[in-house]
C-alpha cells in the first residue's frame, strides 16, 4: 500500500471520528473547520463536540461465559423435556390414551416450574451494609428512648394510662413473633412520639385490642377494656365524616390484619376476620406494596426503612392469608406468582435479643436464649408459599379434576420442598426430640419456634391426607400410595404430639399461638384413625390408654380444651374431634380434663374474655346475668344451665360426660379421673376430679344431647365431619377405610 493511499484512510478515520454534533446526527461529512464547519454554517447551527465515551467490547473470556451459561440452560431445558415425555408415555401405556393438552400444560406448570421458580425468587438480592448498619443503631437508639418518651409523656397512648399503655405495648411485640412482624417496632414508637406516618390512634388501639387477652392484672384496665379497644377501632374504621376503611394507607392495613388474626383466632367472627384480611390485602395490592419492582420503575430508589417496614407488612399479610385459608376452606389472595416482594428484613436487632415470656406464661422472666425471630419469620414465610403451593395444587375445585398421576407427581414435588424447607433450617430453629420426648440438639424450645416447627409437620398431614383412604384425592390412588401417605401422616401426627408436650412443660397451654391450636386439632384426626385400628381385643386387655395412638389423642384432647379458654375458634374443631371418636368407636376414658393442670400455670388474661368481646352491643346487666349463673353453677354442680350460649364450666361438664360415655356405647372400660396431689393450678377453668368428674358423668351423659348443645353453640357444621381444610363443608365425609 502507498503511502498517498495510508495517508487518506487515516485522514478520512480522523475526520469521521472528529465530527462536529450536527454532521454525526445528519451522517454528513465535516470539514472540522473552526469556529463553525461548513454544514453548521449553511444550516446556522451551533458547532459543538461533545466528548464520547468508548464502550469495551466485550472480551472472549466474557463471551466464553455466557456461551457456557447458554449450554447449560439449554441442557436443563432439555432435561425437563425428557422427563415429562417419560411421564406422558407412561401415563399412555396405562391408559392407552393420549395426554390431553391441557394436563401437559399443567404438568409443566406445576412442579418443574416451580422448582425453577423457587430458584429464581429465592435468590437474595443485594443488602447494602450501610443501609443495614443505620437501621441497627436506629432500632437501638429507638429501644433506649421508648421509657424516656414514657416518663416525659411524649408518647400518644389515647387515653390508656402510661403504665398500662406500656405493658399492652410490651405483650403485643412479645406476641407478634409467632405470626410475623406487620408491625415494624423501631418506626412506630418514633412516630408514636414524633407524629409521624407510621403511627396512628387505630393502629395503636388494634394492637390493645390484640394484647389485651393475654394481659391481667393491669390496675388502670378493667374487665371490659377489651371490648372497648375493639369499639375505638370500629368507630374509626366507619366513622362517617372519614370512614379510614374507605382509603389506602400502611397503618390502616396493619389495623386491619391484627383485627382480623385477633377475631378470627380469638372470637372466631370467621365472617367479619375474613372481610377484613380482604380489605388490608386490596390495601397492599393498592398501594403496590406486592411488586418492588414496579415501584423502582415509577421512582428513584426507595428508603431501606420504608422497604423494612413495606416487606413485614406483606410477609405478614401473606401469612395471615394461608392460615386463614386452610382454617375457612376458602381460596387464597396473596399468590405467591403474583407478587415481587424479596423474603430479606435487613434490620436483625430482635435476632440476638435475649426472649422474654411476657404473654405466654405466668411468671414473666427473661431466658438466656436469644429470641431469633427474624430467622424464625424469614423461614415462616418460605414456609407459607410451599402451604401456598400445596392448597392452590390439592385444595382447589379443579384438583378434583386431575389425573391421579399427576397428582401424585406433585405430591411428591412438594414433599420434596417441605424436606430441603426442614434440612435447610438454622441449628437455632430446628428443634428435635431425643427417645424420652425432650428437646435436644441445643435448640431453644420457644413459642414461635416450636409453632414454625408444628406448621411444617401441620402441611406434612394436609399434603398427605388427601391421599389417605377416605381423603378426597384417593380415588385413583394406589395402594402403595395411600400406604405412604398414612405413613407420612402418622409420622407427622407424632412428632406434633412431642411438640405439644414440650410446649405445655413450658409454656401457658391455654394461650399459644395459634398454630399450635390447629396443629394438635390435625395430628388429633391421625390419631383417632390410628387408635381406631387397635382391635376390639387389645381395648378389652388394656384399656383406653391401649395404644400410643390413645394417649397422644388423649394430649390433644386436653390441649384444646385447655385453648378453649381464651379462644373460641377451638371449640369448634374439639366438637368435630368428639364426634369422630364416637363414629369410630375410640375411648380415651373419662376425666382427661384434669391434665390440663399439669400445664403450665398461667393467670394472663380472663378467661372470660372471649364470651365478652361478641357482645359489644350488650349491657351490664347481660354480663351480671352471665356472672350470676357461672356463681350458681360453681355451688351447685348438678344443676345445669338453659342459657342458650354454654356457660365455661357446664360446656366442660358436657364434654367430659359425651367422651366417658362413648366407652358405655362401645362397651370399653373408661379409665379412672386422674387424681394429683394438692390444689389443681388453673385461672378459672373447670378441672375435671375426684367427685366432680363423678358428679358431671352423671349430668345428661348421652351424646345426642351434647350434640344439641354445640348445635346451638355452633350452628350450621356438621358435626360428621373432620375437615382439615375449611371446617363448613357440607359433604359426608366417608368412614375409615382399609
Amino acid at each position: 500500500m502507498s503511502s498517498d493511499t495510508s495517508s487518506r484512510l487515516r485522514s478520512r478515520k480522523k475526520r469521521t471520528n472528529v465530527a462536529c454534533d450536527f454532521c454525526r446526527q445528519r451522517k454528513l461529512g465535516c470539514d472540522n473547520a473552526k469556529p463553525k464547519c461548513e454544514n453548521c454554517h449553511a444550516h446556522q447551527r451551533s458547532c459543538t463536540y461533545a466528548v464520547r465515551i468508548q464502550k469495551d467490547r466485550p472480551s472472549n473470556s466474557q463471551i466464553n461465559h455466557l456461551k457456557e451459561d447458554n449450554a447449560k440452560l439449554q441442557q436443563t431445558i432439555s432435561k425437563l423435556r425428557h422427563e415429562l415425555d417419560l411421564a406422558r408415555t407412561g401415563f399412555q401405556d396405562q391408559n392407552g390414551v393420549h395426554a390431553t393438552e391441557t394436563a401437559l400444560l399443567d404438568a409443566v406448570d406445576s412442579p418443574e416450574a416451580w422448582t425453577s421458580l423457587a430458584r429464581k425468587t429465592d435468590t437474595r438480592p443485594e443488602v447494602d451494609e450501610t443501609q443495614k448498619l443505620r437501621l441497627l443503631a436506629e432500632a437501638a437508639r429507638q429501644r433506649q428512648l421508648e421509657p424516656i418518651n414514657l416518663r416525659s409523656k411524649k408518647l400518644d397512648l389515647d387515653g390508656v394510662e402510661p403504665q398500662d399503655g406500656a405493658m399492652l405495648l410490651a405483650v403485643f411485640w412479645n406476641r407478634q413473633h409467632a405470626t410475623g412482624s406487620a408491625v415494624y417496632r423501631p418506626t412506630f414508637m418514633r412516630d408514636m412520639a414524633a407524629g409521624g406516618p407510621y403511627f396512628s390512634p387505630l393502629l395503636l388501639n388494634a394492637m390493645f385490642f390484640v394484647a389485651a387477652k393475654h394481659a391481667s392484672g393491669l390496675p388502670g384496665l378493667d374487665e371490659r377494656a377489651d371490648r372497648r379497644f375493639r369499639r375505638r377501632v370500629e368507630q374509626m374504621l366507619y366513622d362517617p365524616r372519614s370512614p379510614l376503611i374507605c382509603s389506602s394507607s400502611i397503618t390502616t392495613a396493619q389495623a386491619l390484619l391484627l383485627m382480623s388474626d385477633a377475631l378470627f383466632s380469638w372470637c372466631d367472627e370467621r365472617s367479619l376476620s375474613w372481610h377484613y384480611l380482604g380489605a388490608a390485602v386490596n390495601m397492599i395490592v393498592d398501594l403496590g406494596i406486592h411488586s418492588e419492582k414496579s415501584r423502582q420503575r415509577l421512582g428513584s430508589a426507595e428508603p431501606a426503612e420504608s422497604l423494612e417496614v413495606k416487606r413485614r407488612l406483606f410477609w405478614s399479610a401473606f401469612v395471615l392469608d394461608k392460615i386463614q385459608s386452610i382454617y375457612q376452606g376458602r381460596p387464597t389472595r396473596l399468590r405467591y406468582t403474583d407478587n415481587d416482594v424479596p423474603i430479606v428484613f435487613m434490620d436483625e436487632f430482635e435476632e440476638l435479643e435475649p426472649f422474654n415470656t411476657l404473654g405466654y406464661a405466668r411468671e414473666t422472666r427473661t431466658l438466656e436464649y436469644p429470641t431469633h425471630s427474624v430467622s424464625a419469620f424469614e423461614n415462616l414465610c418460605r414456609l407459607s408459599i410451599i402451604a401456598d403451593r400445596i392448597l392452590c395444587s390439592l385444595y382447589s375445585e379443579r384438583s378434583a379434576d386431575t389425573e391421579a398421576w399427576h397428582l401424585a407427581r406433585i405430591c411428591q414435588h412438594l414433599q420434596t420442598e417441605l424436606s430441603q424447607w426442614r434440612g435447610s433450617l438454622p441449628s437455632h430453629l430446628s428443634v428435635s426430640f431425643d427417645a424420652t420426648g425432650r428437646p435436644s440438639g441445643g435448640c431453644a424450645p420457644l413459642p414461635h419456634t416450636l409453632s414454625l416447627i408444628v406448621m411444617y409437620h401441620a402441611l406434612t398431614i394436609l399434603l398427605h391426607r388427601p391421599f389417605v383412604s377416605g381423603g378426597h384425592l384417593d380415588r385413583d390412588a394406589a395402594d402403595t400410595l395411600a400406604r405412604d401417605a398414612l405413613a407420612h401422616c402418622d409420622g407427622a401426627a407424632t412428632q406434633i404430639d412431642a411438640v405439644l408436650r414440650c410446649y405445655k412443660t413450658a409454656y401457658c397451654i391455654q394461650s399459644p399461638p395459634y398454630l399450635v391450636s390447629y396443629a394438635t386439632y390435625v395430628s388429633a384426626t391421625m390419631h383417632a384413625r390410628i387408635a381406631a385400628t387397635a382391635t376390639q381385643q387389645q381395648q378389652q386387655l388394656a384399656g383406653p390408654d391401649c395404644s400410643l395412638a390413645h394417649r397422644r389423642l388423649r394430649n390433644c384432647l386436653e390441649i384444646l380444651t385447655g385453648h378453649q379458654e381464651r379462644c373460641h375458634a377451638p371449640r369448634r374443631t374439639l366438637a368435630i374431634l368428639l364426634k369422630l371418636m364416637a363414629r369410630l368407636e375410640v375411648d380415651v376414658g373419662r376425666g382427661f380434663l384434669a391434665d390440663v393442670s399439669r400445664t403450665q400455670p398461667c393467670d394472663i388474661s380472663r378467661t372470660d374474655g372471649a364470651d365478652e368481646v361478641l357482645h359489644l352491643q350488650g349491657d351490664d346487666n347481660y354480663v351480671q346475668q352471665q356472672q350470676q349463673q357461672q356463681q350458681q353453677q360453681r355451688l351447685s354442680p348438678s344443676v345445669r344451665s338453659h342459657s342458650p350460649r354454654m356457660m365455661l364450666d357446664d360446656r366442660h361438664a358436657t364434654i367430659a360426660a359425651a367422651v366417658g360415655d362413648t366407652g358405655s356405647r362401645t362397651g370399653l372400660s373408661a379409665a379412672e379421673p386422674l387424681q394429683f396431689e394438692g390444689e389443681p393450678i388453673s385461672s378459672g377453668a373447670m378441672i375435671m376430679m375426684g367427685q366432680e368428674a363423678s358428679t358431671a358423668s352423671s349430668m345428661g351423659s348421652d351424646l345426642p344431647a351434647f350434640e344439641y348443645d354445640l348445635g346451638e353453640l355452633l350452628p350450621g357444621i356438621s358435626f360428621d365431619l373432620d375437615p382439615l381444610f375449611g371446617f363448613d363443608i357440607t359433604e359426608m365425609e366417608p368412614g375409615l377405610g382399609s
